[in-house]
């Protein structure tokens, strides 16, 4: 069976219109103070047509449009481990597969352990995948998904395990990860979601469970780009002399740049966005500093993944948000905007000069 969903991304050329079901392992993970909190099941999940064209949908909508790439840490000490327990999913043996999937479900229980155990208890199923197309190659792949939802799917403790109404997986993934065999000798690529981790915050899924570490290409240092403007503007803006208007107009600024140019050049932006040598050395500092905090190399030219100006778009978000009253949102022209203080009031104020209202 194969889903009569084509998507085909130009860019990473990751599509799933020949992709089979080879085989669905599924366990659940529970509280910590459950007696037996990792149940595995004995033997593979029955993925029925219905299931397969479900899964082969999801997928597709979840991970077709991928273009933020991750690896596995060989650094990290548990890599190895992860990587064997990957590829045994893939291995035609059911006893192999088996074993991998209690490993790597206890290996899971223990990341969410060490990350302070805050987690919705749910189903952890693995679904080996043949016939991925990754570029121009066909891969086999796996696909990890953490259920967080409290609806239960999986009735592990029968023989043979039961699947309710079909479904083994949430209307939307929340913890996903397809690792995709792109070389046929274990060497993985990764495509990852997480929509419970909060943003900046540590991912026990991506980084302490599957030790998985973001490729540094265009998306990775668009992304931190944008981030390092968005802080920059934050905390270099007062020393510049900037006040709220001027952060956000820097940062509306910025978005524009970010959408409108196919590739960044630090030398060209730092132009664009700051009239006086000052400004453009108060940047290049920090630049310096932002990579140093986060220990990362960034490039001073490359071409700038439209698809990560999306994702980030709110980092640059040119909004004033003033006391508990107003928002106001900057789309267009900074003269347009005073700022100021009322010493009768003894209040700030923004005064906006504009010709008609909608």
């Amino acid at each position: 069976f194969t889903t009569n969903n084509h998507i085909l991304n130009l860019q990473t050329m990751l599509d799933f219109s020949q992709t089979t079901i080879a085989r669905a392992n599924g366990a659940f993970v529970g509280s910590f103070d459950d007696e037996s909190p990792v149940k595995v099941s004995p033997t593979p999940l029955p993925v029925n047509e219905l299931t397969e064209q479900l899964l082969l949908t999801k997928i597709t909508k979840g991970f077709g449009k991928t273009e933020k790439w991750y690896t596995i840490d060989q650094k990290r000490e548990r890599a190895d481990n992860i990587i064997n327990w990957i590829t045994s999913l893939m291995d035609n043996h059911e006893s192999d597969a088996g074993r991998s999937m209690e490993h790597l479900t206890q290996r899971l229980y223990e990341a969410i352990e060490e990350h302070n155990g805050i987690h919705q208890p749910g189903e952890f199923v693995a679904v080996s995948l043949r016939e991925v197309q990754y570029f121009d190659a066909f891969c086999s792949a796996v696909l990890l998904t953490k259920v967080t939802s409290k609806e239960v799917h999986l009735n592990i403790t029968a023989n043979p395990v039961s699947l309710t109404e079909s479904r083994i997986i949430p209307p939307k993934f929340q913890m996903a990860a397809l690792l995709i065999d792109t070389t046929g000798g274990g060497e993985y690529k990764a495509a990852v979601i997480d929509t419970v981790t909060k943003r900046n915050s540590r991912s026990f899924w991506i980084e302490d469970f599957l030790c998985l570490v973001q490729d540094r290409d265009g998306y990775f240092h668009t992304e931190h780009w944008m981030n390092l403007i968005s802080n920059f503007a934050a905390q270099t803006g007062a020393a510049l002399g900037y006040n709220a208007v001027d952060k956000a107009d820097l940062k509306r600024r910025s978005l524009e740049y970010f959408n409108e140019s196919p590739e960044f050049d630090q030398v060209t932006f730092e132009r664009l966005m700051f009239d006086n040598e000052n400004g453009r050395n108060k940047f290049a500092d920090y630049v310096a500093k932002y990579q140093i905090d986060f220990n990362v190399e960034l490039p001073e030219d490359f071409e700038i993944v439209k698809a990560a100006v999306s994702a980030n778009t709110n980092l640059l978000r040119s909004r004033i948000q003033l006391d508990q009253n107003f928002k106001i949102d900057i789309d267009g022209r900074r003269d347009l905007m005073e700022q100021g203080f009322d010493d009768e009031k003894g209040k700030k104020y923004i005064k906006l000069y504009y010709d008609f209202e909608n």
